[in-house]
């Protein structure tokens, strides 16, 4: 690390070129640099010496500089534009002692805990779109056998395009590596699974767990836990958060009471058992949010890698139709058993309804009748209940 010394910053970490600073914390220094071999832009996350050899947190625990190579091991695993890349490591010997550093991409934006002190409740299309693109991330991180264990909003970064980024796996678990038992009660409180307080055994539903404290804290403006950090581990290990729908009754749709119970489950096999089911009840929640906002013709809504700016789905949303002569249907309510049936069999539901809505004389004889063509029984009985609570 070369420094000059009547400046407080360095002028060159390794080979790149240092232009500034664009944060510092506890851990260490970010700084802003150039990579002169090609010409990159990158931000270089240096450590503070004083943690590079020694841990605070008492035996066994992993020093901070073991979490930060533990860090670019983890990264390392990972390609996906939802999570900072990690474009090299160092470790070097300045005047002042042995120091570490990580090589990142530079990313333009702001942390989701910063823009979330400007939106404090932000809309429920948006939030959805945050936390499919966050689960796809997460996704790819498991499959590689990576846990991040530390998500919450200060390790998303919202870019200026509206996309968000996953960083900071600095006390990620990787199955293959000895971090993990040293590392097992470090996270942050009220984001942190039982089992992370507890001591037991971590896997990839620890991380559902934060994505479902996120999600609460996205969809209803606070958090599910509060207090000091004894209160929220008392909490997280005893207690269960107010019901989101019951803080936002004309916003939130019923569905989301369960799927933030099921992501919150103190019992890890009682939760999402992957990232990708996770993804797949938020699409529940945008079509229940689509049938009681009973958006316009045309539009689409949610959730397969939408861009935070503009939610959208692959299933068309049906154009409403006119209300039967007979008075006999809402209209409203056969365009919503319709959508419902779209989801599970696609665009060819239109031509079904049409063909049954002559001979039917309730939405539920129309349920019914449109159930035969779903063939998984499990995906027949969702189809009903949710066509007949339409």
């Amino acid at each position: 690390m070369t420094q000059d010394r009547s400046l407080a910053h360095p002028r060159r970490i390794g080979k790149y070129l240092v232009r500034g600073v664009l944060g510092e914390g506890a851990m260490g220094i970010v700084y802003e640099a150039l990579d002169p071999d090609i010409q990159r832009t990158v931000a270089i996350k240096v450590i503070h010496r004083r943690l590079t050899e020694a841990s605070d947190d008492g035996p066994g625990v992993a020093s901070a500089g073991a979490r930060f190579r533990n860090e670019a091991r983890a990264v390392g695993r990972i390609v996906h534009p939802g999570v900072v890349t990690i474009h090299d490591f160092g470790e070097g010997v300045a005047d002042a002692g042995p120091f570490s550093y990580l090589v990142m991409e530079k990313v333009n934006g702001v942390a989701l805990d910063q823009w979330l002190r400007d939106h404090e409740v932000p809309p429920l299309a948006w939030s959805l779109a945050v936390m499919d693109q966050l689960l796809d991330a997460l996704s790819c991180a498991h499959a590689q056998g990576v846990w991040h264990r530390d998500i919450k909003p200060g390790n998303l970064l919202v870019t200026d395009d509206g996309r968000i980024k996953l960083t900071d796996f600095g006390i990620a678990r990787i199955v293959d590596r000895q971090l993990t038992q040293a590392l097992a009660l470090i996270g942050t409180p009220g984001y942190m699974a039982p089992e992370q307080y507890q001591g037991g055994p971590v896997d990839q539903r620890a991380d559902l767990f934060a994505c479902g404290v996120l999600l609460y804290r996205l969809l209803t403006g606070r958090a599910p836990f509060s207090g000091t950090p004894q209160a929220l581990m008392y909490q997280v290990l005893h207690q269960n958060p107010p019901r989101p729908t019951a803080l936002r009754p004309d916003v939130l749709p019923p569905v989301v009471d369960a799927v933030l119970a099921r992501a919150m489950a103190r019992r890890p096999e009682n939760r999402f058992a992957s990232a990708a089911e996770m993804r797949a009840a938020l699409a529940r929640i945008a079509r229940a949010a689509r049938l009681a906002t009973r958006a316009p013709p045309d539009r689409t809504v949610a959730v397969h890698r939408p861009d935070a700016r503009d939610v959208a789905r692959a299933v068309p949303a049906p154009s409403p139709r006119p209300a039967r002569t007979e008075g006999l249907l809402d209209a409203a309510r056969v365009a919503r058993v319709e959508l419902a049936l779209a989801t599970h069999i696609g665009p060819i539901a239109r031509h079904f309804v049409r063909r049954d809505l002559s001979r039917c004389d309730s939405i539920e004889a129309l349920a019914h009748s449109l159930a035969r063509h779903i063939d998984a029984l499990p995906a027949r009985d969702q189809f009903l209940a949710s066509a007949v609570e339409s």
